[in-house]
């Protein structure tokens, strides 16, 4: 079977899809990074209006079949740039392929486990990428 996946831009109807993908407790247990209270949608809405007006981050939506199923950032110094992403619950086989400017050389999730970042690997719900360039 095959399917598109696609990056586009944040639309607002997309913060109530992140925010419920940010409430389900099993990649909430994977996730580098996560609420101090994921039910808490006012602090999520803060969070994420600060985020996409911030100039030094480049947050897009990825979508499978034209549905969005989570979002990618990109942000820090130039040269230093960290990527993040959230693939929502229910879309295990999404496979993400970096750009070739981001080098990337380790993967993490909250489960203290790295691997090597490796090009067109099938992504794991949630982590964090680093590496020079952007």
């Amino acid at each position: 079977m095959r399917c598109d996946v696609m990056l586009r831009d944040v639309v607002a109807s997309d913060l109530l899809i992140f925010f419920e993908h940010q409430r389900d407790p099993i990649p909430v247990r994977m996730a580098a990074f996560t609420a101090a209270d994921p039910d808490d949608q006012a602090a999520f809405m803060d969070h994420w209006t600060r985020a996409l007006a911030d100039d030094g981050i480049t947050v897009q939506t990825i979508t499978r079949d034209g549905v969005a199923v989570g979002h990618v950032l990109a942000y820090g110094r130039a040269g230093e740039r960290e990527v993040s992403y959230w693939v929502g619950g229910g879309t295990i086989g999404v496979r993400v392929s970096r750009p070739r400017p981001c080098r990337c050389s380790w993967s993490r999730s909250g489960s203290g486990r790295c691997s090597p970042g490796r090009r067109g690997t099938t992504a794991p719900r949630s982590g964090s990428w680093s590496g020079a360039g952007s």
